[in-house]
């Protein structure tokens, strides 16, 4: 298992790969191209979120800085198979003008879309103290890139 202080580097250098890779495309790389990955979408537990072929998908769990409110994992279950789970990492809260929100942290957990389909992930977070939170569910409707 990597350790927590790498995590952080381990997913910005696969979204930076998953973001630069379309950059240097070359004409001829048609074929390859047309399943490379193309964006970050940020699942919701609201409603059934769109993903498509190769995207990376984000999943956002925000916490108070708080005793016994802190999380330390995320416990996270792919069902139906559509999507792969990459890994969980602490991910800064961000206020709408981009400053970061003090007294709120957050974990991300990354699954990246493989094939069309649906998806059900169940997500449940671990706090410091050792106990499980509630279970949350996120749908995912995957289709294929155009």
């Amino acid at each position: 298992m990597i350790e927590f202080k790498y995590r952080r580097a381990a997913i910005a250098a696969i979204a930076i790969t998953f973001l630069v890779t379309p950059l240097f495309a070359q004409p001829n790389d048609a074929e390859e191209n047309a399943a490379s990955p193309g964006s970050i979408v940020k699942a919701s537990d609201r409603q059934p979120s769109a993903a498509k072929v190769g995207d990376l998908i984000q999943i956002e769990l925000i916490y108070q800085t708080i005793p016994n409110s802190m999380l330390s994992a995320l416990d996270v279950k792919v069902e139906r198979g559509a999507a792969r789970f990459v890994t969980v990492v602490s991910t800064p809260v961000l206020a709408p003008n981009g400053q970061t929100i003090i007294g709120a942290g957050a974990l991300s957990a990354f699954l990246v879309a493989e094939r069309s389909g649906t998806t059900r992930v169940r997500v449940r977070p671990v706090k410091l103290n050792g106990s499980r939170g509630d279970e949350q569910t996120y749908d995912l409707k995957i289709s294929e890139r155009d």
